[in-house]
């Protein structure tokens, strides 16, 4: 047998982590290794077949291409579609991918394509032996009794944290943004790691984390900035498929990731942790909560109402006039259409059905039907509070998961996110809704609370820290750079799309009318409102596959 693991593994409580996996094979079969806590992706081949696994978070994906008796298998999406000379896009999903900025279920992009199932072992060919159950046992996620106490919520919560910080070494970085990252850098101080931290700085100060230097001297720690220009994001959009596996909106987020942990790397370190997933688990995006309390507003508006402002915003006019405020507004008035459930979960929208229809000049002849998707994913949802199901919504786009796999593959980094972590989850599981947020007043409370009244009980930050408001990590001052220093280079690569833009279609996406411009600064917290320009440039790339 030969065993490869495929870029870093980061298996808690192995020593090598290739003879850990090949000897956890042996000894729990197929099952054993899918149930593995962990980021890893790994490759086991016989001469009559092969055994291919990625751990169940997802964290390290795994591609396949399968033709007659020929596969191909690896972590770049790209890479494998070239490999088995299949660039081709799949042009079925283009509707709802465009819409929503993921693709649902196990394709990808490419045809022919797949992304494996995180934790579920794929043989391919036949096995010399038997490795036993190929099933994965159920990772536990019954919540169980509430909690009823604080002694008991930190008592959990410090048992979680220490689970996901297991097998770290004594060196470590942290990718400090607000206080979720904050809060990880001080409990790996008081565990007794060198933690350094590290925090996007851009040439506008105002969009930059303005307590990241402040919380590292607080903590004792070495703190290093990260500076962020137009050429960093023109370089990793011209890289984005070589490292990342789906399109996004924010793909300036997700650029600007790898290259803070490559500055981790390139500084010696190899361990980075980061504070993703807690907002999502702890319902801590304030902009998901106002759209619920929103959405649930605008509902008792009169059908016909609904109706007439929507045909005034599917006006090409307004749209130009106007800009971003029409299609979001457009956008609201088409949700509240639909069946309760499903205008609850995936409510944000990149492109409609008429921003697509002015951009492209022919559409796929075969496409998926947008809301019959979107009404099959909600529908696990229905038991779920309006709130619970929102975020729900969000985390299945998938974006964490994306940026920290790339990230790692442009780095090299092991790079962890402890609240993506199943113990995370568990806990969070058992914490009552309103003790995350609290829904009874216009500001719909803090998110996190729980998190917030541990942190401040125990005294691991300064109330300034905890208590700070909350700033996307997506604020940034890309919707200039697109318009200014970067707008040639991305119409040039919205040449590699599988689509041609009608007249001037193209060019009207990087219109930036002054109603647009009083939206983004007083009507939304990430100040970034250039999704559509992320979102082709960043698509356009897997159009043009790896050079």
């Amino acid at each position: 047998m030969r065993l490869n693991c495929v870029g870093h593994c980061d298996i808690q409580g192995a020593g090598s982590a290739a003879e850990f996996l090949l000897q956890r094979l042996l000894d729990a079969g197929l099952g054993g290794v899918g149930n593995l806590s962990g980021a890893f992706a790994a490759v086991i081949e016989f001469p009559e077949g092969l055994v291919a696994v990625c751990d169940r978070a997802g964290n390290r994906p795994l591609y396949r291409h399968r033709a007659g008796r020929s596969v191909v298998i690896g972590t770049c999406l790209a890479a494998v579609a070239r490999e088995a000379g299949t660039n081709a896009l799949d042009r079925r999903w283009e509707d709802f991918l465009l819409s929503y900025e993921f693709i649902p279920g196990q394709d990808t992009v490419y045809q022919g394509v797949s992304s494996l199932m995180p934790g579920v072992p794929l043989v391919e060919g036949a096995m010399p032996c038997s490795f036993g159950d190929s099933g994965v046992a159920d990772s536990g996620d019954d919540a169980g009794d509430v909690f009823s106490g604080s002694l008991e919520v930190d008592t959990a919560l410090e048992q979680a944290f220490e689970s996901t910080f297991k097998g770290l070494p004594e060196r470590v970085a942290v990718l400090m943004g607000g206080f979720d990252s904050a809060l990880l850098a001080s409990l790996l101080v008081r565990r007794g790691h060198d933690v350094s931290t590290y925090t996007f700085r851009y040439q506008e100060p105002g969009f930059t984390q303005p307590l990241a230097a402040e919380v590292a001297d607080q903590l004792g720690i070495a703190h290093h900035w990260v500076d962020l220009t137009p050429d960093v994001l023109l370089r990793g959009l011209t890289d984005y498929a070589r490292h990342f596996g789906q399109p996004a909106g924010q793909a300036h987020y997700l650029v600007f990731t790898a290259h803070a942990c490559q500055q981790v790397a390139a500084d010696g370190i190899t361990h980075c942790l980061t504070g993703d997933g807690c907002d999502g688990l702890f319902l801590g995006y304030p902009t998901v909560a106002r759209r619920v309390h929103l959405l649930q507003l605008l509902a008792r508006l009169p059908s016909v109402l609904r109706r007439t402002v929507y045909a005034a915003c599917a006006n090409s006019r307004a749209e130009r006039m106007l800009g971003h405020p029409v299609r979001v507004l457009r956008n609201i008035m088409s949700l509240l259409e639909r069946d309760e459930i499903v205008r609850g979960y995936l409510a944000a929208r990149t492109f409609d059905p008429v921003s697509l229809r002015n951009l492209r000049r022919h559409a796929p002849a075969d496409v998926m039907d947008v809301e019959s998707v979107l009404a099959q994913l909600a529908e696990h949802t229905r038991s779920m509070t309006p709130l619970k199901r929102a975020y729900s919504a969000k985390s299945s786009v998938g974006l964490n998961r994306s940026k920290l796999a790339g990230a790692a593959a442009a780095s090299g980094l092991s790079i962890r996110a402890p609240f993506m972590h199943e113990a995370m989850a568990s806990v969070a599981a058992k914490v009552p809704e309103h003790l995350m947020r609290d829904q009874s007043s216009l500001r719909l409370g803090l998110g996190k609370a729980v998190l917030l009244d541990f942190c401040n009980r125990r005294g691991l930050l300064q109330p300034d820290v905890i208590y700070q408001e909350k700033r996307s990590p997506v604020h940034a001052p890309v919707d200039l750079w697109y318009r200014r220093e970067l707008r040639s280079s991305v119409q040039e690569l919205f040449l590699d799309l599988p689509f041609e833009c009608k007249p001037g279609a193209g060019a009207a996406l990087f219109g930036f009318p002054l109603a647009h411009r009083l939206y983004r600064r007083y009507a939304t917290i990430d100040k970034f409102t250039s999704q559509q320009l992320g979102l082709l440039a960043s698509y356009a790339r897997f159009g043009r596959g790896l050079d």
